[in-house]
Parts: structure tokens; sequence; C-alpha cells
């Protein structure tokens, strides 16, 4: 996610600035800095930038599940430095549809929070400490990056691994790029509050992969669809995960894509995996 909004923020004639934690993934930055989110840290401060995106953060739901106090301090108080430091600066933050239960297909902006993981719980924290920025909730990304769920799927379909994969949890998937470019156009628009960005069609898990390596041109003899209960996941997985994009579409003029052509723009990047 990060690469895409350096490219759009050039794009759209910024000089962005990249931070990094684990991995240095900005070819496209001129400029880039580490940063540990856990602890505060006034370069952002310093620098007084128009607007500070914040995608980062532990989103490995089984493993905040399983590490409480570790990811709250990741995702909850980290955020609230980067927060603390960007005072004066737009904020764009990126939240979930794992803020919502899951007890039916698809969530508007204006519908109750009731998260059932750690994870969740942690995006619904950080959605009420924003009083005047812009929360982008999203599901389903996928892009130049190994451990989304796309990237997955045709690392097992090119080595003949069986996929099991659920069949009852449904999603609106979104490339990166598109993400990243409606992120900007959302900023530029003076958006504020809570806006969902996802894709234009709803799937299950399943059927988003069958159709992804389809479209790619991979094996999905491999794929198996089963119920989430049969998976036992360590955190809860909201079923109904999709989200309603009205404000996207009809307050702001953005259709909500189409994962096809996202797919194909990105055949080389998985051919490469």
């Amino acid at each position: 996610m990060g690469s895409s909004l350096v490219r759009y923020a050039q794009e759209y004639g910024f000089d962005p600035i990249g931070t990094y934690f684990n991995s240095l993934n900005f070819a496209r930055s001129r400029r880039h800095i580490f940063m540990d989110m856990r602890f505060p840290d006034n370069r952002i401060s310093d620098m007084q930038p128009y607007a500070v995106f914040i995608p980062a953060g532990n989103h490995n739901v089984d493993w905040c599940e399983q590490n409480e106090d570790e990811a709250f301090r990741i995702n909850v108080l980290g955020i609230e430095n980067v927060l603390e430091a960007a005072k004066g600066s737009k904020i764009v933050f990126y939240s979930s549809s794992y803020v919502f239960p899951g007890n039916q297909m698809a969530w508007g902006e204006d519908e109750a929070t009731s998260p059932r993981s750690v994870y969740g719980k942690h995006k619904v924290l950080v959605e009420s400490e924003i009083k005047r920025g812009l929360i982008i909730r999203t599901i389903g990304v996928f892009g130049m990056d190994r451990k989304n769920f796309v990237s997955q799927m045709v690392r097992k379909a090119k080595m003949g691994e069986e996929a099991v994969v659920p069949d009852d949890q449904w999603v609106n998937p979104i490339s990166d790029f598109e993400l990243a470019k409606a992120s900007f156009e959302l900023l530029l628009q003076g958006a504020t509050g809570i806006v969902h960005v996802a894709g234009g069609i709803y799937y299950t898990k399943y059927q988003w992969a069958k159709f992804a390596l389809e479209t790619l041109g991979y094996r999905t003899d491999l794929l198996r669809g089963v119920p989430t209960s049969e998976l036992n996941q360590i955190a809860p997985r909201p079923l109904g995960g999709g989200l309603r994009t009205y404000r996207m579409s009809k307050e702001f003029g953005m259709d909500a894509p189409y994962p096809q052509k996202s797919l194909e723009l990105l055949h080389g990047y998985f051919d490469r995996l």
C-alpha cells in the first residue's frame, strides 16, 4: 500500500516521504525514513506535512488475537503517537470491515460497529480518536505484496498445493493502487469522516480466489471451499465483510472499481512470485 501511495502522491503533485519499519519498499520515493510507531517521534511535526496517510500497523488478525497487549501498543498507541505528531496536518487513516460483527453481507458507513476480534476492536478505538480527519474503511486489498490473499493463492497454485478457503466469508476486494488513487481523490475533495472504499463486486473468498486465479491463468483445481467453522481460525472473522460504498459513489462521484482490470495489470508481478 505504501508504494502505491507514494506513486499517486507524485502523480498528484506532492513530494512524498515514505516511512518504513521492517523493510524498505519505496523505490519511487526520493525520501524515506525509518519509524517505529510505538515510540513518540517528532520528525513528523518538524516536517509539517500537508497530509499524513496511516496504513501502517500489524494486520495479522490471528497474531493480534494472541498478542493483545503488543497489538494494542502497535495498532492503537502507535497510531496515537502518529496522530499527536501530525497535529495540523490532514489525516487519512485506514480502517477495516472487521469493525462490524459480520451478521449481514455488507455494511454502510452509518451502521453501528460491533467488532468480534481484537484487531477490529483496536480499529474502532483509533476511529474514535480521529475527530476531523478522513477514515477510509476497506476490505480485501491486493497488490504487489506477498502477504495478501491473492498472492497466497497464486503461490499455492504455482507450487501445486491445495488451498482451503472459506466459502461463507464475503468481501468486495480492491487493488492497493485503486485504493491509493481513491484516497487522493477523497483528500483533494475535502472528504472527512468515514468513507468506505472497496470494489464493485461481492464474492465469497472461495469465489474470489477462483476468479483471481482464472483471470491470471493459474490452475483452480486445487481450490477447496469450506465453511469458516471448519478452518479453526484463531480470530473470529466477520462472515459478512462487504462494504457498501455509498459516500464514495454518491457524494464524491467515484465508481467502485471492478477487480479484473487490476488483476490483469498485476499479472507480471504475480508471475514473478
